[in-house]
């Protein structure tokens, strides 16, 4: 085979036929008799061994191709048309790019206030988380204060009930409204504490009246009557120490609490 001429734009002034040769050719070889080729790498291989066909080269006529021969090809307005499409797909990208620009300002605008409101909601969550934690010591520290004054009440409620069994002891026998002083001071001194101190103090002595109540009428063979009263007199009592200690939250109950009368010194 000889060397394929190339035209400007690779276009090819050979063709190559096939031919099947022998008289009496296998079917494959009849059915590529006369097939033309523009280019050798389109030729296929041989449909079997021992094969006779032929490729004939054919130099292509200038009526043929259209392309006048050896003259290059007319490809002026094609490229005309390739500058045109560049051009306007340089436009459109420039159009596109503006518009690129301006949706990046647009979504710039809405990133810084979406940072501002974030900002803003952060604030205000850092404030309420302020309160929250402020509130949560604040109860904290009521709580603790409140479990203080409880503990403190029935300390000061102990010590009391212990001092007037020691001024029994001491004396060989029961002062005269010495357990009315006891009580009074007991029911002061929690009140002075707070009014969780108080409160604490109400209900201790409802406790123990109800537990003298059930001695007195049960174990003692005290009256209904006389067990009501003294009951009655005891909480009066109560309600008196509570009521000085509100009012006089600062002073010794020793000082605002009379004595009674014949009580020795230490107590």
């Amino acid at each position: 085979m000889s060397e394929d001429k190339v035209l400007k734009g690779y276009i090819s002034n050979i063709k190559y036929v096939w031919h099947a040769n022998g008289d009496n050719p296998c079917e494959l070889c009849e059915d590529l008799d006369g097939t033309e080729f523009k280019s050798a790498d389109e030729i296929p291989d041989k449909p079997h061994p021992n094969c006779n066909c032929y490729i004939e080269e054919v130099a292509i006529k200038d009526d043929e191709d259209g392309d006048g021969g050896d003259e290059p090809c007319d490809c002026y307005d094609t490229v005309l048309e390739w500058l045109a499409e560049c051009e306007e797909a340089c436009n459109e990208y420039e159009e596109s790019s503006d518009e690129g620009d301006n949706a990046l300002e647009e979504l710039q605008s809405i990133g810084s206030q979406i940072q501002s409101y974030a900002a803003e909601k952060i604030a205000e969550l850092q404030e309420l988380q302020d309160e929250i934690n402020q509130l949560k010591d604040d109860t904290l520290d009521k709580l603790q204060d409140a479990i203080e004054q409880i503990i403190k009440t029935i300390q000061i409620f102990w010590y009391n009930l212990s001092e007037l069994k020691r001024l029994k002891i001491e004396l060989h026998h029961y002062l005269d409204l010495s357990a009315e002083y006891y009580h009074t001071k007991a029911n002061c001194e929690a009140a002075q504490l707070g009014d969780v101190g108080a409160e604490v103090a109400e209900m201790l002595g409802y406790l123990r009246e109800y537990l003298d109540f059930i001695k007195e009428f049960i174990f003692y063979g005290y009256t209904l009557q006389k067990t009501f009263e003294d009951m009655i007199h005891d909480l009066e009592v109560n309600e008196a120490g509570r009521k000085l200690g509100k009012e006089h939250p600062n002073e010794p109950p020793e000082v605002i609490i009379k004595k009674p009368d014949g009580m020795p010194p230490g107590f």
